[in-house]
């Protein structure tokens, strides 16, 4: 039996969105082929976690290292390291390995393990990594770390055999010789999760509409209009925000916050609402997970943009779903929408839609056929 190997700084049980993707792929790939699993992770592991993947290697992150010193905000900089020492000790070979980021710096092991093993290497980016538009600071000192960031991105790439970005506004992004290698698979929804997930209901007042929120808060991503369009309206809305707490939120009248909970905990209080909420920041690659998750919950979708509307990946994903809203990120705009949400009948049929394509189980199809597992593993 042939082996592969997932390298991810976070995995489940972590709650944060870049462990769910890699995780689901780790568990569900014996489903497409016969396949020993592992995976590496600097996430501490629960013992249910291991009962679909072969062994889960716990290599915790030292936080030492050069690398670290230069870029802090990067934990695979010095993860890389702890990556070192465990190749080191450990000359189990692999088939094929996928290396995931965020964080990124840690890609620095596939040169390593493609001498040391002749495997097949996937770099699986998700987001932008050295020309992220989102990152706008004029530092000189930040200006010049992201010009090294991107002589580092062409040197993982000259490693690679595969290389996955979410969206065709990532793959314009990636700085890499070899665009023939590079492949799209978005972040989908978790089909399995969604499915069985217990419906959950945060908020008491069932005689208002639930807008849900899943995700952070940022500059260009920002929750205040619509709070502002909201009171404007008389508090139309119940507003319900599953994350990473936002500071002062819950005070605001008509706003219910659950902190971070886990992804089944999320969808479940996605299920008991009636609308779901993507904050943009306008950028023509951003993609998030959790607009999939709405897809695959069939709710009504009310995206608010810092940019221009109906623009970007967002737009080519929900173009043809039958229920979305789109304001600018100002009080009237989002008021319009409210608006005509208020009137919307929400118990809406998605006729002729399929949500199929993006979910998790056609993007780990997508994997298995563009490594060519069936025939190499």
């Amino acid at each position: 039996m042939k082996k592969i190997l997932f390298i991810s700084y976070y995995f489940s049980p972590e709650k944060t969105v870049a462990a769910q993707r890699v995780s689901y792929w780790a568990k569900n790939i014996k489903e497409h082929i016969d396949v020993e699993v592992d995976v590496i992770t600097a996430s501490e592991q629960c013992i249910e976690e291991t009962s679909r993947i072969d062994n889960i290697f716990h290599v915790s992150n030292s936080r030492t290292g050069l690398l670290g010193h230069l870029f802090k905000s990067d934990l695979g900089a010095t993860w890389f390291y702890d990556l070192k020492k465990h190749f080191s000790k450990n000359k189990k070979k692999y088939d094929v390995v996928v290396i995931t980021g965020n964080p990124f710096l840690h890609f620095f092991i596939a040169k390593i393990l493609k001498h040391t093993m002749g495997c097949k290497i996937v770099l699986d980016f998700r987001d932008p990594f050295a020309k992220n538009e989102r990152n706008v600071s004029t530092v000189l000192s930040v200006k010049f770390k992201r010009k090294m960031l991107v002589l580092f991105e062409y040197f993982f790439c000259e490693f690679a055999d595969k290389i996955i970005v979410m969206n065709e506004g990532c793959k314009k992004l990636l700085c890499s010789r070899q665009k023939e290698i590079i492949e799209i698979i978005d972040n989908g929804y978790d089909e399995k999760s969604l499915n069985n997930a217990t419906k959950k209901l945060a908020v008491g007042n069932n005689s208002k509409k639930t807008i849900v929120y899943l995700g952070s808060f940022a500059v260009d991503r920002n929750i205040d209009n619509l709070l502002t369009s909201n009171k404007a309206l008389g508090f139309a809305f119940d507003i319900l925000h599953i994350g990473k707490p936002l500071e002062g939120l819950d005070k605001h009248k008509g706003v219910t916050c659950t902190g971070l909970v886990s992804y089944s905990d999320a969808v479940g209080y996605a299920k008991g609402a009636d609308i779901g909420l993507i904050l943009a920041s306008g950028k023509a690659f951003e993609s998030t997970t959790k607009i999939f998750d709405y897809i695959g919950l069939g709710l009504p979708i009310l995206i608010i943009t810092n940019g221009e509307v109906q623009t970007g990946n967002i737009h080519e994903v929900t173009k043809d779903y039958p229920a979305v809203w789109w304001a600018s990120n100002n009080e009237q705009s989002i008021i319009d929408a409210l608006k005509d949400i208020m009137t919307f009948e929400l118990n809406y049929k998605a006729n002729g839609f399929s949500k199929e394509k993006f979910s998790r189980k056609h993007g780990l199809g997508a994997l298995v056929n563009f490594i060519d597992l069936k025939k190499t593993l």
